[in-house]
């Protein structure tokens, strides 16, 4: 039995628990036409004038919370076990600078997800969002933001899927 435990967490990819790079995935939420708003959920955007809900997108906040400077070089979402998976190589990022970032212990990124991630077939079997940086290492998250747009905008997410056989009708 730890032998096949042991296999299937060697199948997956290598993920790195609060190590260096913390990541929150938060709600983008356009004010106005010059200002964007994070935040976790609809609640937190409510009381501010201007706001555009129904326009919210995903970005990932990350931060380097480590002593030695990192490179990261992809972000993305993925599903249970690390399947299915959906990666930005060049996100869009607030600052408009350059991608791979590094950043040196302390500073920090915030990275928009296009907004045609939305209409991603695989949107919602979406759990976890993740950041990899230049050593290959995986840095792990989920969130309420990151639940409520995937509730939000994922076709069929209301639907979950089971394990096992496909139901068959009765025979007469």
């Amino acid at each position: 039995m730890v032998a096949i435990a042991r296999t299937i967490l060697n199948a997956l990819p290598r993920v790195t628990h609060g190590a260096r790079l913390h990541i929150v995935p938060k709600l983008a939420t356009p004010v106005g036409s010059e200002a964007i708003a994070l935040g976790d959920g609809p609640n937190e955007m409510r009381h501010i004038p201007g706001h555009a809900l129904d326009r919210s997108g995903l970005c990932l906040l990350i931060v380097n919370a480590g002593v030695e400077p990192v490179v990261v070089s992809e972000i993305g979402l993925m599903g249970r076990l690390g399947c299915p998976r959906v990666t930005m190589r060049e996100p869009l990022l607030h600052d408009g600078g350059a991608w791979p970032r590094e950043l040196m212990p302390g500073d920090s990124v915030v990275a928009y997800f296009a907004s045609s991630i939305k209409r991603h077939p695989v949107l919602a079997q979406v759990r976890r969002a993740f950041v990899t940086d230049y050593d290959g290492r995986m840095f792990t998250t989920a969130s309420p933001a990151l639940s409520y747009f995937v509730r939000k905008y994922a076709v069929g997410a209301g639907r979950r899927r089971l394990l096992g056989p496909p139901r068959r009708a009765n025979a007469p």
